[in-house]
């Protein structure tokens, strides 16, 4: 059994109750550096074809609009914004669900579980759904769990045709190694909920069994009602009973938790 983790703050209890976790769009994490690999060549007149024809039906482009564009593209002294545009592209049309090995990272805790007054969910990622993340085609890209790599080098390919999924979406500082990151990500082209707008992008969520839930890890901060709350759901729902409860506590010597059962919860 391979467990990983998802940190979150108390405002998300809805993740445990509803089943539903999040893919969010790499323009909206706190890395800048997120799927911008360093790229200096424009891409062959045939893929922005291929791409302005793609992202003008998804923006309701008219095709004035879009011919427009790939004029633009076609004069050197626009080959960078035409190239931040398309970047821009990139990062709002897929969804990215952040995964750990780490159960115990105090920064973690901190900066993703609002400061430890959050819990964390483990995640069976053997269980047959996070082999392929609900993608029915079982493809080889998206819907694929792996962890991320990180290098003291940006990934800088030659033009954009030439950029893999890896430097695309699973590319990261090795200042980030601490997270210890793994990810899945999916085009959102078919959320399974839409529940409003973050800068302009929609939130989108996607169902995941219960039944690959393991433990819940609760802040060591963690409100009453917090705790509580989460004790309640695990109780009341058949597909937790399963589950480990745990409720993190300060060490008394060192820089670290410590983890004990909560009783009572079954």
């Amino acid at each position: 059994m391979r467990i990983l983790y998802k940190y979150l703050p108390p405002a998300r209890l809805d993740v445990l109750r509803d089943g539903r976790i999040r893919c969010a769009q790499p323009l909206l994490f706190n890395d800048p550096f997120e799927s911008k690999p360093y790229i200096t060549a424009m891409p062959q007149k045939e893929m922005m074809e291929r791409v302005s024809k793609v992202e003008s039906e998804r923006m309701d482009l008219s095709d004035e609009e879009r011919v427009a564009i790939l004029k633009v593209s076609e004069d050197p002294e626009h080959a960078a914004a035409v190239m931040a545009m398309m970047m821009t592209l990139f990062g709002a049309g897929v969804g990215i669900l952040s995964l750990t090995e780490k159960r115990d990272n105090l920064l973690m805790w901190a900066h993703y579980a609002a400061e430890h007054t959050g819990y964390v969910i483990g995640f069976d990622t053997t269980h047959e759904y996070w082999n392929n993340f609900g993608d029915e085609k079982g493809s080889d890209h998206a819907g694929v769990l792996r962890k991320v790599d990180y290098s003291d080098q940006r990934p800088s390919p030659k033009h954009l045709a030439a950029v893999s999924r890896t430097e695309m979406y699973f590319a990261k500082s090795r200042e980030w190694e601490h997270e210890q990151e793994w990810r899945v990500f999916r085009v959102l082209e078919q959320p399974d909920h839409v529940i409003g707008h973050q800068n302009n992008l929609p939130i989108c969520l996607f169902n995941f069994p219960r039944e690959s839930v393991r433990e819940v890890l609760v802040g060591c901060r963690a409100s009453e009602e917090t705790e509580k709350a989460i004790v309640e759901i695990v109780a009341g729902t058949k597909e937790y009973q399963k589950v480990d409860v745990l409720k993190a506590e300060i060490d008394p010597a060192e820089f670290k938790l410590n983890f004990r059962f909560l009783t009572g919860y079954r």
